[in-house]
This record gives structure tokens, sequence and C-alpha cells, in this order.
């Protein structure tokens, strides 16, 4: 069983040889863990195996649905949210002596070489978010083997590990360029510095589920900065 990104959805089952009650039970699984028990049970598959697949479904759709589109105004959520990913990187780097002197990296093979996501997946992936560019083709195939690390059931991962690459998805999901050169993120109005990434393990973690937070972080940073106005009138 798998939730592939190919599968019809919704309306696409109408005509297709699926019948409507397909479509809602197929969305119905995907986008529903409280389901995940109902479909074990139905088909005999560990509960553990079935979430999995479905969280990273959801980490692929995710990636997928990201507005590459250069716009400026959210470069300072962008740079926080960057160096959250530092630290949950420093972190993950630290338990398991992971040694990339770079914080962009395969947290997942270091941590169990064994787990990989799906190739079809990745390569699907790839290939809908050409847009974002050289850097973020080569970051997507990690974010994707960590959703396969943390969907692996059985798996002993130190809890006080947090998802490492939430805050990078989240950072992606506020749109916009994100690549690295000279050392540096560029994140359009904003670059953080790569090097140092390590010192960051101890710093206080940021809470990344509010978009208020993020844009009033941003509402702020063009205020001071005085490029509100540029980006107003359509000026990069």
């Amino acid at each position: 069983m798998e939730f592939r990104l190919d599968f019809p959805r919704g309306s696409d089952f109408v005509g297709g040889g699926y019948s409507p009650r397909a479509a809602e039970t197929y969305r119905r699984i995907r986008n529903s863990p409280e389901d995940t028990p109902i479909v074990a049970a139905n088909t005999g598959i560990d509960p553990r195996i079935i979430e999995g697949m479905r969280q990273m479904r959801v980490t692929a759709e995710r990636l997928i649905a990201v507005d590459w589109e250069r716009r400026g105004d959210r470069a300072w959520s962008k740079a926080a949210l960057l160096k959250e990913y530092f630290r949950r990187a420093a972190r993950w780097a630290a338990v398991y002596g992971c040694d990339d002197p770079v914080p962009f990296f395969d947290i997942a093979a270091c941590a169990d070489p064994s787990v990989r996501a799906d190739p079809r997946v990745v390569e699907d992936v790839l290939g809908k978010v050409e847009a974002g560019g050289r850097t973020v083709a080569r970051v997507v195939p990690f974010i994707l083997h960590g959703a396969a690390l943390r969907a692996t059931p059985g798996l002993d991962l130190p809890p006080e590990l947090e998802d490492p690459f939430e805050p990078l998805i989240t950072l992606f999901e506020r749109g916009g360029g994100f690549h690295t050169e000279k050392g540096e993120v560029n994140l359009e109005w904003k670059s953080v510095r790569m090097a140092g990434w390590r010192d960051r393990l101890n710093d206080p973690p940021l809470t990344i589920h509010s978009s208020d937070k993020f844009d009033d972080l941003d509402r702020e940073g063009l205020s001071s900065s005085g490029l509100g106005d540029q980006l107003r009138r359509g000026i990069e």
C-alpha cells in the first residue's frame, strides 16, 4: 500500500473507474490521522506504516505547493526560521556525531543509513520544485529522507530531538527565493551566514506554528529597513 503522488484525487476518480465514495475515502485517509487505525484494521497493515506513509505524502505535497517566485517581503521571518533550522540540525549532529561541515546535509543517513524515502517520491517532488533552483533541489531529498526516518516504525529516536526540517519547510512555504552563495543563504533582502551554524546548538527554541508572529516580524523588518515602499511599487 502506498499514497502515490500521481494517484487520482477528488473529481479525478469519477469517470475513471473510481466511485465518488472511493474518492472521498482516499482523500480522508490522506488527510486524517484519525482514520489510520480504521485503515489498519481493514487491511491488516501495521498502523505505524500507514501513518508513516500518510506523513510522507503530506511532506511531499507541502513541498510541491511552494510558490518560489521572488517577493522579498518575508525575508525577516525566513531568516528566523533558517536559524531555527540551524539550531535543530546542530542538535541532531551532536547526538549522532554527524561531521558534515555545512548545515544542509542528509540527517537521516547520519542517524540511520538504512532509511531512505521512496525514490519514486523523491524523483516526483524534484520534478515539481525545479523553480526553486539548485539549492532547493539539493535540500529537498534530505527533507524527504528525514520524513521517512521519523515515519519508520520501531525506530528509537531521541524524544528531545524536534523534527529538524519543519522550520525549513515552513520557510519555503512563506514563499520567495532561497539559495546559497559565498557561504551565505540568500533570502532576497536578507542573507544568513552558514559559518558557525553548530554554535546555535543551545539557542532558545523558536515556536514556528504562528504565521501572525512571522507576519509581524516581516512588517517590522520592512518598516525599519525602509524597503516597504519599494516592494509595494514592485521594485526588487
